[in-house]
């Protein structure tokens, strides 16, 4: 490195300490790189992109507009993650929700509120049924799930009706 173009402070120097600036330029970018980085990464986490937050929230409705899941799009392996289903009963004097996909394999079921009155699995999906006391009206079921596993899930809510939900979930170690 040519020293002749440079300010002092900029100079390699052999005494009292050998020094060499070019090295020790370089590390300070990589210092100043570091603390970006971790900017980056510690605003990422507030704004859920490792779990519950603004990154995370995410919301899906059925094509025919009678169902509605709120969902986190991110979670931790062993924490608790939470759907929220509303659906809209218009007929039916019973509401029945079935899940598919990863959900028994990857999950464990922490809590379903309300309790339904005849939960069955069978062929890798949980039917939820429960009687309806007032129709044409929006009803709630609350899951609160226990991911056991990490990885990419794709898990499906769907409705005696046919009207279904599929959507992923990515969860962290």
């Amino acid at each position: 490195m040519d020293n002749d173009h440079l300010p002092d402070d900029y100079r390699s120097r052999h005494y009292p300490v050998k020094e060499n600036m070019r090295f020790q330029l370089f590390a300070w970018r990589m210092q100043n790189l570091g603390f970006v980085l971790l900017f980056i990464f510690i605003a990422a986490a507030c704004l859920g992109l490792f779990s519950q937050g603004v990154l995370s929230n995410a919301s899906a409705q059925s094509a025919g507009g009678n169902m509605i899941l709120g969902y986190d799009r991110f979670a931790r392996n062993s924490t608790e993650t939470h759907f929220i289903i509303r659906i809209k009963i218009n007929k039916e004097n019973q509401l029945t929700a079935v899940l598919r996909g990863d959900i028994l394999d990857n999950y464990d079921i922490e809590f379903i509120q309300p309790t339904p009155d005849v939960s069955i699995i069978n062929d890798n999906a949980l039917t939820l049924t429960q009687p309806i006391a007032k129709k044409d009206g929006w009803h709630s079921i609350y899951v609160t799930l226990k991911p056991n596993k990490m990885g990419y899930f794709t898990n499906t809510i769907a409705l005696s009706d046919n009207e279904k939900i599929t959507f992923n979930q990515l969860v962290y170690p």
